[in-house]
């Protein structure tokens, strides 16, 4: 069985950029971490409607158990 698994984010106002690309940047390493991941996007919102989220990750695992060993993972 095939599981995705999506997370959205609302940002605090103080937020910045750089805090943003922190995220993101340990996000990149996710997948290098856990293979059990077999696929993994995250990104900011293109900012086109206001009651949008800010950030979204998807990831996609083979198995529940996959899931399960990621979510359950000390990087993540």
């Amino acid at each position: 069985m095939a599981l995705r698994h999506m997370a959205l984010f609302r940002f605090a106002e103080a937020t910045t950029d750089a805090q943003v690309a922190e995220l993101s940047a340990g996000l990149d390493r996710l997948p290098a971490a856990i293979p059990e991941i077999a696929a993994y996007r995250h990104g900011r919102d293109a900012g086109i409607n206001d009651t949008s989220w800010d950030y979204a990750v998807v990831g996609d695992f083979a198995s529940t158990d996959d899931y399960v060993v990621y979510r359950d993972h000390p990087v993540h």
